[in-house]
């Protein structure tokens, strides 16, 4: 900070803008290679955690530039070698300066650019990190002027770049004309925010003439608007982005048509507690009620799947409609909705944006959570049950602080999967269907269960593998940060209305010193919870195919060309990187997925929830990976419900999105058949499926098709995607051959053996 301060003059330094100082909060230090050659040892003169940027000067060579940063980054600094934008006159020249003279001795992960230089250099420089090294981030200095520039600006963030210091020179527009500068410092502040905004910022949707009045604008206000093939898919996508970022995902179409096919989205989101915001154009304010083209009553649609919904009714106000809507998707945790008439699109106003709102929820009210302590103190056997309030809470380290006090296992609820990791030994796996027997036998042992955000959803603690494992004498502490869901499917002892987090942290607080009753017999639960994880395991590693008599049927039928579903799902585990995130789609193979499926990081798995759509797993993985670029993302789906969002492989090809899919090939609608083999008498009706070949038609959209038929091939296969996605930007579809065998029925407490009545019916029973 000091070295800012010597800007301002001190008669004038109380005249500073004081928004200006916000930003001057940090500095590093530069250093040039010949200085660098008079200092015997930067170790006696630098702090520990210094970061040294090692300039380039003209005329001196980039060979000691380099040499520079290898020695200071040997005694322990952290080094970044300066590229200069001046010297690169295009890609091709950049890429041999970069990769000959740079990288080949330095193997930096991180650079240093001066963009002060032509736009016709900045661009070439960016087109260089982008196109080459996508991978690779780097920081610049730049001027004012450019910085004010959106396009400069813009093409900066394409290509990598992650911190830019402005050259400010003072704070104080009276020394800034003494200096003959000709910036001032409202211009400083505006190119400040102009880069701050310039974060993850998208939208997902399809152009239309409705909307065209902001979309016109997006990309100089930085945004970026990804175009895709159904509007479903841009509502599954915003979902997808939120859940990982932790932001609001944003999703826009043309009204009518284009609106109505969002529908399905935003429900598995509401689900899904995702804070997405969908914008609805729609007929014009002359036009309403008129039946004209494209016209719908649009707030209906979406009445009960939203937190918060407005129409926007006066121009003047559509900065507080949006303000609020995108404040309320947060809080809520929630899918909001403003509509807006599209000619209210158009005109002047007099408004002040408003600041974003930020809610803190805190732990829960002091009488509830001294109940919770206490029956977790007395408890014997205490089990955690971890949800998606954990996950977004950021409360995943909280959760496992609190379970190791207790010595309790963790299981996960139904489809959050990631809200616990899986190597951690107290972690027990999922409950619900097809979720994990150990988990289901411990919880069925306990006394006390404390549902950690969470709302014990009704089909995520329905019986299992013929387990009633739900304890029935168990008394339940419920953490949920919507008070509505507490009590609401389970009877509980005490309810707590806070963010899983804060809670979590507030009851580990108060049993700080304190005697637990569980504390006695905490190895003796200990060897249980290992026993009871290492039998499910061995089961698993044994359980190869279903047994039941028409999926033996299938399998005998099939012959060696198709995989048994249990054994792929089981290779891909295998296979799966660390930081993985998968979605997984409705079906009977993605459902049995769920006992598979395991993860070390939260925001990591993502599933329809309780709305159950098909379609819904490639395109939300498909924003996950917009958020999260970094990290490999995993589409599951059956080849029904691929039919229905195999399209956005289009999206992910154009807008350079690289994903993979793995799609189940087994020539039928599984769950449904499985109704029909059970309830049905095996009367098949509109349950076969004759398919192309999913990975031909991969390739014909101008991705990458791989198809898998032998065991053997298939964690092979997933590697070899992956390296695609990550390393080349490349799409891939893995097609997997299965056979038809079935795993158990989704619902069999939904469905029972009818009476016919007339007797040309008598036999279909």
């Amino acid at each position: 900070m000091s070295i800012f301060k010597s800007f301002f003059s001190k008669e004038e330094n109380n005249q500073a803008s004081s928004e200006l100082k916000e930003f001057l909060t940090d500095f590093s230090i530069e250093v040039m290679p010949r200085t660098a050659s008079k200092i015997e040892s930067f170790r006696e003169i630098l702090p520990k955690n210094t970061r040294v940027y090692v300039a380039h000067i003209d005329g001196v060579p980039i060979e000691e530039m380099v040499d520079t940063a290898k020695r200071i980054s040997n005694e322990g600094f952290d080094v970044m070698p300066h590229l200069p934008a001046r010297i690169i006159k295009d890609k091709k020249i950049g890429s041999f300066i970069l990769r000959q003279q740079i990288l080949s001795d330095f193997p930096a992960k991180e650079l240093r650019n001066v963009v002060d230089e032509s736009k016709k250099n900045i661009k070439a420089m960016n087109d260089l990190m982008h196109d080459e090294l996508p991978d690779m981030t780097y920081t610049c200095e730049t001027v004012v002027q450019l910085a004010k520039d959106e396009n400069v600006v813009k093409d900066m963030k394409r290509g990598g770049c992650a911190g830019a210091y402005v050259g400010i020179e003072s704070g104080s527009n009276e020394m800034l004309k003494k200096i003959k500068k000709t910036q001032t410092t409202d211009e400083c502040i505006q190119a400040m925010r102009n880069l701050q905004k310039h974060g993850i910022e998208h939208a997902f949707g399809i152009i239309g003439s409705a909307m065209m009045p902001i979309s016109d604008i997006f990309e100089p206000a930085g945004i970026r608007f990804i175009s895709v093939v159904h509007e479903q898919g841009a509502a599954h996508m915003a979902d997808g982005y939120s859940r990982v970022s932790g932001k609001q995902g944003v999703c826009i179409g043309q009204n009518g048509p284009g609106i109505s096919n969002c529908v399905t989205g935003i429900a598995a989101a509401f689900w899904a507690h995702s804070p997405v915001v969908i914008i609805t154009p729609e007929t014009g304010t002359m036009g309403i009620g008129l039946g004209g083209f494209q016209e719908a009553n649009q707030l209906p649609m979406f009445q009960e799947f939203t937190k918060y919904q407005v129409h926007l009714n006066n121009s003047n106000r559509m900065a507080e409609f949006t303000g609020r809507c995108f404040d309320r998707a947060l809080s809520e945790m929630g899918p909001t909705q403003i509509n807006i008439p599209r000619d209210l699109f158009y005109g002047e106003i007099d408004v002040d944006i408003p600041e974003p709102m930020h809610l803190d929820r805190g732990p829960g009210g002091e009488q509830t959570l001294d109940e919770a302590t206490t029956l977790l103190a007395d408890a014997k056997f205490p089990v955690i049950v971890s949800g998606g309030g954990v996950v977004n809470a950021g409360g995943v380290d909280a959760c496992k602080l609190l379970a190791e006090r207790l010595g309790s296992p963790v299981v996960n609820s139904y489809l959050h999967n990631d809200s616990f990791p899986a190597s951690h030994p107290l972690w027990c796996g999922p409950l619900g269907y097809q979720g994990s027997k150990a988990g289901m036998h411990l919880i069925s042992q306990a006394d006390v269960v404390l549902a950690l955000g969470t709302r014990l959803g009704p089909f995520g603690t329905l019986p299992q593998y013929g387990l009633d494992y739900w304890p029935s004498d168990a008394k339940i502490i419920q953490v949920d940060a919507d008070h509505k869901m507490l009590g609401l499917v389970k009877k509980i002892s005490v309810g707590i209305c806070g963010d899983a987090k804060a809670s979590a942290e507030a009851m580990l607080h108060k049993l700080e010193g304190v005697s637990l009753a569980s504390d006695k017999n905490k190895e003796e639960r200990a060897a249980k919870i290992a026993a009871a994880k290492k039998e499910w395991e061995q089961e698993l590693d044994e359980w190869l195919h279903e047994k039941d008599a028409f999926s033996e049927a299938a399998i005998k039928k099939a012959g060696p060309d198709f995989l048994h579903p249990r054994q792929v799902l089981r290779e891909l585990e295998k296979a799966m990187p660390e930081d993985v995130m998968v979605s997984t789609d409705i079906g009977n193979i993605n459902s049995v997925a769920n006992s598979y499926l395991r993860f070390e990081k939260p925001r990591s798995f993502f599933a329809a929830m309780s709305f159950g759509n098909c379609g819904y797993a490639f395109p939300t993985i498909i924003g996950a990976k917009v958020a999260a670029p970094d990290r490999p993302a995993i589409a599951y789906a059956g080849d029904g419900a691929w039919g229905m969002s195999m399209g956005e492989v289009m999206t992910c090809v154009r807008e350079d999105i690289p994903t993979t899919a793995v799609v189940f090939n087994n020539g039928q609608w599984g769950a449904e058949k499985k109704n029909q083999v059970d309830f049905y008498d095996q009367r098949f009706v509109a349950g076969e499926l004759d398919n192309q070949s999913f990975a031909n038609i991969a390739r014909a959209m101008g991705a990458e098709g791989i198809t898998v038929n032998r065991l053997e091939d298939v964690g092979t296969a997933l590697r070899t995607a992956i390296g695609a996605q990550m390393n080349e930007h490349k799409t891939t579809v893995i097609e997997i051959m299965c056979t038809q065998e079935l795993g158990d029925p989704f619902r069999r407490d939904a469905l029972s053996k009818p009476v016919r009545h007339l007797d040309k019916y008598k036999k279909y029973v």
